[in-house]
Formats: structure tokens, sequence, C-alpha cells
């Protein structure tokens, strides 16, 4: 379990523009900007971890094995085709 007592908000990101969205999520945002030369951090991570909750953890690294699975079948799909 993570001990979310030392969790703190003070690194949320508090830009936001078209281009960089404020969560760190590209969502529907045309491309991703590295928010790391936008805001200097207190704690060498950006976020706000203090809502996190385990189910919220559980659906996030399931999102991920979902989106790796997916990921990996069309990579092999795309790059094991026969050389001619």
């Amino acid at each position: 379990p993570v001990d979310m007592s030392k969790a703190t908000n003070v690194d949320h990101m508090k830009y936001s523009s078209k281009f960089c969205p404020a969560d760190g999520f590209s969502g529907s945002k045309p491309l991703v900007w590295s928010t790391w030369g936008l805001q200097k951090s207190q704690t060498g991570a950006y976020g706000d971890p203090t809502p996190a909750s385990k189910e919220t953890g559980e659906q996030v690294a399931q999102a991920i094995v979902e989106n790796a699975i997916e990921f990996l079948k069309e990579f092999c799909r795309v790059t094991n085709k026969p050389q001619k």
C-alpha cells in the first residue's frame, strides 16, 4: 500500500493552455508539451496525488495493461509481415 499521509498537492500544475493540459494528460490536446520547464517542482514530481484511491489506482493499472496489450498486438501485426 502507498502511504498517502505523505502526499501533498504543492506541485499540481498551475499552467494550462490549448497545448498544455494542467492535469498532465493530453486527452484531446493536439500535442504533449513537457511541463518540466514551466514551473519549479518543490517535491521533484508534478501532480496532485491527494485525491488518489486504491480503486482509481486499480482502474489506471488495468487501463495501462489493456492499452499495452492492444498496442503490442498491433505492433506485432504490423512488424511481422513476410519479407518480399
